[in-house]
C-alpha cells in the first residue's frame, strides 16, 4: 500500500505545534478511511448476517477474553481492528508514536512526536452483547496536542469527526454543542466503567445528586468516546468520569483524544472534574456544554 505522502512531511509544525494544514488535511482523509475500513472488519467478525436466512440471529466469528475481571473485555475484532490501522500506519509513518489499547508494549506517554492514538473498540461490551453502539477512534497528536479526531459507529455509520481550528463535524454536517442553560432541561450521560465492589457507591453518587438537582436525566450508554460526542452535536449536555475515590472509573488517552478535539471544536467545554484543566493523560474528565459547566461541575464534584 503506498504512502499517502512522505512520512517526513506530517512532521512538520509550526511554534504552536500545529502541523501543517495541507498534511493535516492528508491524514484526516487517511483517518477516516482507515476507520470506516477497520469498521467493516468489526462489523464482519459480529454483525453481518448469515447467508443462510436474515432472520436468524447476528452470527458470532469473534472470540472473547476477559483483561482485568469479567466486566472488562476485549475480543479478537478489536485486536483485528487496531493491527489493521497500525499496520498501515508503521509502514507509512515509521517515525510515528502509536498508542493503542489492545497491545501492551503501546501503552505509552504522549509525548513531542508526531503520535496516532486509537481505541480500536470503544464500548467492547456493548460489541459483545450485539448492541450497536461502540466506536472505532483514531487520533492524530502532534506535541501531545490532539489535532485530528475521528469517532466512526460503523452500526450507524455516524461518523464524527474535527480537525483543529477547522470545526467539528458528522458525516460532513457541521456540529457543534446545545444552548442549554436550565438544568431541567439537561441530559448528562456517565460511564460506568469496571468497578464492582463497595467502590461504586462513590462512583455512582454524582448520579444521584444530579438527578436530586432536578437534571432531565442521565444515561449510561457504553461508549465514552461517543458520549463526548453527543455533547459535541447538542444530542447531550454533559459527561464526566473520575469521580470514583480511587479513580478507578478514569478513562484513558484512547479513550479521550479522538473525541476530544471534535468537543473542543464544537464549542464544549472541557475540565477536571475538580474544575481543573483537562488534562488527556489525567485521571478525570468533564465534557459540557459552556452555560452549565460551573454549575453541574458543582454537582458532580461534590465528594
Amino acid at each position: 500500500m503506498s504512502t499517502p505522502f512522505a512520512a517526513t512531511a506530517a512532521q512538520k509544525s509550526n511554534d504552536h505545534g500545529e502541523a501543517a494544514v495541507d498534511d493535516l488535511h492528508t491524514l484526516h482523509l487517511l483517518a477516516m478511511r482507515l476507520a470506516r475500513e477497520s469498521g467493516d472488519i468489526i462489523m464482519s467478525l459480529r454483525f453481518a448476517p448469515p447467508p443462510s436466512t436474515a432472520m436468524n440471529k447476528w452470527h458470532n466469528s469473534m472470540s472473547l477474553s476477559v483483561k482485568s475481571d469479567s466486566s472488562d473485555l476485549v475480543t479478537t475484532a478489536d485486536h483485528a481492528s487496531q493491527e489493521h490501522i497500525f499496520s498501515f500506519l508503521r509502514a507509512a509513518y515509521p517515525s510515528h508514536n502509536l498508542i493503542g489499547e489492545e497491545s501492551v508494549e503501546s501503552h505509552t506517554a504522549l509525548d513531542e512526536r508526531p503520535t496516532w492514538i486509537v481505541d480500536a473498540i470503544d464500548g467492547t461490551t456493548n460489541y459483545v452483547h450485539a448492541i450497536p453502539h461502540f466506536a472505532v477512534c483514531i487520533a492524530f497528536a502532534v506535541e501531545r496536542v490532539v489535532q485530528i479526531g475521528v469517532v466512526y459507529n460503523p452500526a450507524t455509520k455516524e461518523m464524527f469527526h474535527a480537525v483543529r481550528g477547522k470545526g467539528a463535524f458528522v458525516n460532513g454536517q457541521a456540529i457543534e454543542c446545545s444552548k442549554t442553560t436550565r438544568l431541567k432541561e439537561a441530559l448528562i450521560l456517565s460511564e460506568w466503567g469496571y468497578v464492582r465492589d463497595e467502590g461504586a457507591s462513590s462512583m455512582l453518587a454524582p448520579n444521584e445528586r444530579l438527578l436530586v438537582n432536578g437534571v432531565r436525566g442521565v444515561r449510561q450508554l457504553g461508549s465514552g468516546a461517543l458520549d463526548i460526542c453527543y455533547v459535541a452535536a447538542g444530542m447531550a449536555d454533559a459527561v464526566y468520569c473520575g469521580v470514583e475515590r480511587d479513580k478507578r472509573d478514569k478513562w484513558h488517552v484512547w479513550d479521550y483524544a479522538a473525541a476530544s478535539v471534535v468537543a473542543e471544536e464544537a464549542g464544549a467545554v472541557l475540565r477536571s472534574v475538580d474544575g481543573g484543566a483537562f488534562d488527556i493523560e489525567g485521571d478525570s474528565m468533564f465534557c459540557s456544554t459552556p452555560a452549565l459547566v460551573d454549575r453541574l461541575l458543582a454537582i458532580v464534584g461534590t465528594q
